[in-house]
């Protein structure tokens, strides 16, 4: 039996997503998890990583990661934070 966790949350300045994004980037590092910082970066060929229409979500900002033996987690945020 798994256990589940459901959050949500608001950021009361949008401006604080960089630091919180580059400190959970610094955790992923020391603990060798994956990791995607939002928006996607563009690919050398200027293509999007995903293979899907990226047009919609190119407005969120953050950084989601996957620990071992875990589901990805988002801590992604929409411009009104």
């Amino acid at each position: 039996m798994g256990l589940t966790f459901h959050y949500s949350g608001h950021l009361a300045n949008i401006n604080s997503v960089e630091k919180l994004t580059e400190e959970v980037k610094d955790v992923c590092i020391n603990f060798n998890w994956e990791y995607l910082i939002w928006p996607l970066e563009k690919s050398a060929d200027g293509s999007d990583e995903l293979d899907f229409d990226t047009s919609v979500i190119d407005t969120i900002k953050g950084i989601s990661f996957a620990p071992p033996d875990c589901e990805t987690i988002f801590l992604t945020f929409l411009p009104d934070g």
